[in-house]
């Protein structure tokens, strides 16, 4: 590989997601090129929690990288709040902005899988239990897939829409009634294209927020949860704000979500 490499003369790497790379294939291709690292997901924290720092497993590969970068907002928070560290921003692709409809009824949730994780799998499953407890009416759609699709499928109060694009996610959120999204269950991930396109429908979203917004710019519509909140916790935070759900009226004068105060759904 480093012959091939050699050969195509290039002047340098973007390695991400090393922690999907043999270790020693790793070490060749950093001993033999310069290289940037592209921040995608939380696996260079010691912990998906501020201050927590640069894990010690990847301390040489970040401090020999010419350039750490990371694509939006989300992810430079991350690495600023979390990682420690001044990286490059780079933009990414614009969402065409989908304008929600006003909806009344059951809350349906709209949760985004993107690992097939057991971790993801058991977030599902715990908060489709509590959620039939408390409103038999509200209903989960996994938007992408999970480790067991069929077994999920089989509680009244869960849909999985399968494998996903950015394309399809319109279509989904009309079709399913979506009235509120969760994100970032599992590992969080940052510049997928998909989540993009989700925070451009501009419904409320519940997020780990990984630097406090400043004031007047944070949504009150949205659930901002802590990093390296457990899922246990997530999941009584998320069934709270589920419970508090509102009719939700686009505001064309200001291109966000606004509360209808002192109504609630039926």
């Amino acid at each position: 590989m480093l012959k091939c490499l050699a050969d195509l003369r290039l002047g340098s790497l973007e390695i991400a997601e090393p922690n999907r790379i043999p270790s020693a294939c790793l070490a060749q291709l950093t001993q033999h090129f310069a290289y940037d690292l592209l921040v995608t997901d939380t696996a260079f924290a010691m912990r998906a929690a501020t201050g927590s720092g640069v894990h010690p497993d990847w301390t040489g590969l970040v401090e020999r990288a010419r350039r750490v970068m990371v694509i939006g907002e989300t992810g430079a928070e991350f690495a600023e709040a979390v990682l420690g560290l001044q990286v490059t921003r780079l933009s990414a692709p614009l969402a065409q902005p989908v304008p929600p409809s006003a909806v009344s009824g059951p809350a349906r949730l709209g949760l985004l899988a993107l690992h097939a994780s057991a971790a993801e799998f058991r977030f599902v499953r715990a908060l489709s239990d509590q959620m039939a407890e408390a409103d038999e009416d509200a209903a989960i759609i996994v938007l992408g897939t999970t480790l067991d699709d069929l077994k999920l499928m089989q509680r009244s109060n869960v849909t999985v829409a399968g494998e996903i694009g950015a394309d399809d996610v319109t279509t989904l959120i009309e079709g399913h009634g979506i009235t509120k999204l969760v994100l970032d269950i599992g590992e969080p991930v940052f510049g997928h294209p998909l989540v993009d396109a989700l925070l451009a429908t501009e419904l409320p979203t519940a997020a780990i927020e990984w630097r406090p917004a400043p004031p007047g710019r944070g949504r009150n519509t949205d659930l901002k949860l802590q990093p390296g909140l457990d899922a246990d916790d997530a999941i009584a935070a998320v069934l709270d704000w589920v419970a508090e759900d509102v009719p939700l009226h686009p505001d064309r004068r200001r291109g966000r979500l606004r509360r209808e105060v002192g109504a609630r759904l039926p």
